[in-house]
């Protein structure tokens, strides 16, 4: 393993264990709010609110745990820093800054013109060969050059 990706690799799994404590304290935290039974409406109401804001916190965190241990396979896999749609190296700043990116910016940036998610592209063919989101003739326009 690379002494950057080794670095990379202990920085994900401490961001991982930040999100996995804090999903258990959120956890915690609901289960004391549902046991809670006492109250007027006025306090009923600000633990749905609680609820809800913590359940779709607990969402973006699995999502971002979901991508945080997909990107630490890819560092075991040597895979990691090749985007998954051109299959070209992603920049290592764009790394530094989305450690667990999947995708090179041009990329990223063509599957949003395109209005997709890029995690549910299956075939990045039809995105990379649509002339509308030229990407590697128009890659000047998204301000990044690739190698």
């Amino acid at each position: 393993m690379k002494k950057a990706h080794k670095q990379i690799y202990q920085m994900l799994e401490e961001r991982r264990t930040e999100i996995l404590e804090s999903i258990e304290s959120d956890s915690s935290a609901l289960n004391q709010l549902r046991q809670d039974h006492s109250g007027d409406v006025v306090d009923f109401a600000s633990g749905s609110s609680f609820g809800e804001i913590s359940s779709q916190l607990a969402e973006v965190e699995m999502r971002e745990l979901k991508n945080i241990e997909a990107a630490m396979k890819r560092i075991q896999d040597r895979t990691y820093g090749v985007c998954e749609g051109c299959e070209k190296s992603i920049h290592t700043e764009r790394l530094a800054a989305i450690p667990h990116t999947k995708h090179c910016i041009a990329c990223q940036r063509a599957a949003e013109e395109a209005d997709l998610d890029p995690a549910e592209i299956t075939d990045w063919s039809v995105i990379l060969e649509d002339p509308s989101l030229t990407i590697d003739g128009g890659i000047g326009d998204y301000g990044v050059n690739l190698p």
